[in-house]
This record gives C-alpha cells, structure tokens and sequence, in this order.
C-alpha cells in the first residue's frame, strides 16, 4: 500500500511541475493581459480553499499527534504527503483567473488561441450572470469551454468587443 501512496506522490510531484511549466509558457507567450474576469471559477476557487483548509488542519491534527507522543507511521506521512501535493498540483489550473491576452483567452492554465476559436454564444442569462460557450480546436481534439461573466452592461460589452476585435485581427494575420 506504500508503494501505491509513492506512486501517487511521483504523479502528483510530475502533474504539478507540468502545470508550473503551462503558467511559465502561457506568461511569456500571453502579451498584454487586456481583461481578467472576476466570476468565472468562483465555485471552483471556494471549494478550492475549503479543501486547502481541510489539508492544513490535517497536517496539525498529525503535529499534534506527534508532540503527544504518538507514533506517526510512515504511511500515514505519505498518505497526507500525497493528499498535499496531487491536491496542490490539480488546484494551480482552478485558482487562476480567466484572463483575455492579446494571444487568446487563458482558463484554468490553457491557452485558447484567437485562431483556434471557431465559435462563440453567450447562453444561460440569469439576473446576475451570463455563460459565454467558446467552441474551439486544440492540438488533439474540438474541445468547448464555457467562460461566467457578469451580465452588467460594461463587462459583457466589453468581452464581447474585446473578442470581436481580436478574432478579427487573427484571421487577418492568416
């Protein structure tokens, strides 16, 4: 069972270092960040926290146990050990903010290229916010990711007009 907890730190150790290296690559590669959305990922950030709290008091419930004098055993190190690090390398992508550059709009850690976009519709209208589903091509695969943006007048505008400009002048480099 150790040796399934090692593995499992190894992945998460691998998985969090591939992530750090995306936020590296999509940092120098973004230009100019032109907006960042403040709704977008709200559920995920809070339950984010809450999970980090969980670990945190994990972590002094086993100090605690640790200056009572009880044995800690190796797995259980490890087991929190891993808990840690796959929750730390999963949660990078969730904790940042969608954010619209100049090369494409960035959710959860991805890069969406302006060219790759092949379709746009704002769906879900509620009394506060709007669902704006972006249908585009990655590398491997069509993929679709749908972006929360308050419904106000100027955010939606805004995005909208920031998206328009931007596809516009992608396909003029084409």
């Amino acid at each position: 069972m150790n040796l399934f907890y090692q593995g499992l730190l190894l992945f998460g150790v691998v998985i969090f270092f591939y992530n750090i290296k995306n936020k590296i690559v999509n940092r120098r590669e973004r230009g100019k960040v032109l907006y960042t959305l403040l709704l977008d990922n709200r559920t995920m950030n809070l339950v984010s926290v809450v999970v980090i709290m969980m670990l945190i008091m994990m972590g002094y419930s086993l100090y605690g146990r640790h200056l009572a004098g009880e044995v800690i055993t190796e797995i259980e190190i490890t087991q929190f050990l891993a808990t840690l690090v796959l929750f730390l390398a999963v949660s990078i992508n969730s904790l940042s903010r969608t954010t619209i550059t100049e090369a494409g709009i960035i959710k959860n850690n991805i890069l969406i290229r302006w060219e790759a976009i092949k379709r746009i519709e704002w769906t879900s209208f509620n009394n506060k916010t709007c669902k704006l589903v972006i249908d585009y091509n990655s590398p491997k695969r069509a993929s679709i990711v749908k972006i929360t943006v308050k419904e106000d007048r100027t955010e939606k505008d805004t995005v909208t007009s920031l998206i328009k400009q931007y596809r516009k002048s992608s396909k003029k480099k084409k």
